[in-house]
């Protein structure tokens, strides 16, 4: 049943013809991939420092943009940067996704690093200074959970049109964005291949964060 969506999407992906909207979305391709990158590696740097240090107090304010409709922190970065004087586009795009890759990132993080606190006791406890544990016992805890965090905050923010819709601009300047725009239009021959990509991203996105998991 969660493959069906997919699957109905493979025939019409190679089946119908290339059109206008496909250059339109491929366009739209290199910003999408630069801002969700961007926003995923900041994020899960920041998530592995929450999971790590954060008073346990802090999660549910870090969690919250995970309760959050997309759209409520879409609508408020766009008035905020209306006041501000900022236009729409890569910037304001990036900045309205991180809270909620930050939020993803911590809930991985925390989970990771849940048994690593004897661990780092019992380095104390030997003589391993501060400089020491963060080389020998840290730094590879973190580098593998860091990395598998960004993958998947990267696929959740290739396909977020929620909140990008309120900061992308007109006519979309994300690529789920303007898949979307295209699904409402008259365009639809690229709707079922661009769909199929961005329904491929989180899936090797998990399979490559499980590859390093196990590292």
């Amino acid at each position: 049943m969660c493959a069906a969506p997919i699957a109905a999407l493979v025939v019409p992906a190679v089946t119908w013809p290339l059109g206008q909207g496909d250059a339109l979305l491929r366009a739209q391709l290199p910003a999408t991939l630069a801002t969700a990158g961007a926003s995923a590696v900041l994020a899960a740097a920041l998530g592995c420092v929450t999971g790590l240090a954060a008073p346990t107090r802090w999660s549910p304010a870090l969690l919250l943009p995970l309760a959050l409709p997309p759209a409520v922190y879409g609508a408020a970065w766009l008035v905020t940067a209306q006041q501000l004087g900022w236009g729409p586009g890569a910037g304001l795009t990036f900045v309205t996704l991180l809270p909620g890759q930050v939020a993803i990132a911590h809930a991985g993080a925390t989970a990771a690093f849940a048994g690593a606190g004897p661990l780092a006791d019992a380095a104390r406890d030997l003589g391993a200074g501060p400089a020491a544990r963060a080389r020998w016992l840290w730094w590879p805890l973190a580098w593998p959970v860091g990395a598998a965090l960004a993958l998947v905050a990267f696929a959740q923010a290739v396909g977020d049109a929620g909140a990008a819709a309120f900061t992308s601009g007109p006519g979309g300047s994300t690529l789920a964005v303007g898949l979307e725009i295209l699904g409402r239009g008259a365009d639809l021959g690229a709707v079922p291949r661009w769909a199929l990509g961005l329904a491929l991203v989180p899936l090797l996105a998990a399979a490559l964060a499980a590859l390093l998991r196990r590292r």
